[in-house]
């Protein structure tokens, strides 16, 4: 988790240590959070970069491993 004030650079920071990650072993997937994001919204952007292997488990595409960047996890409206 990284933490800081507004417009310091935290996303494009954590951007930038992706992007270095080699596409063959691990995939990215970021997820944009914001006042409005419901658990339902947030359960299908998880679940969007995942395929059904076999039976129930679902994994990423290949022998890769998935990174989640969750962007901006604060904004969200408590209910």
């Amino acid at each position: 988790m990284l933490a800081g004030p507004a417009g310091t650079g935290k996303t494009q920071l954590v951007n930038g240590l992706l992007s270095q990650l080699k596409p063959e072993r691990h995939i990215k997937a970021t997820v944009n959070m914001n006042f409005y994001t419901s658990a339902a919204v947030l359960l299908t952007s998880l679940e969007a970069p995942l395929q059904k292997r076999t039976g129930s488990i679902f994994g990423p595409p290949g022998a890769a491993k998935l990174v989640y960047f969750i962007d901006d996890l604060n904004l969200p409206e408590v209910i």
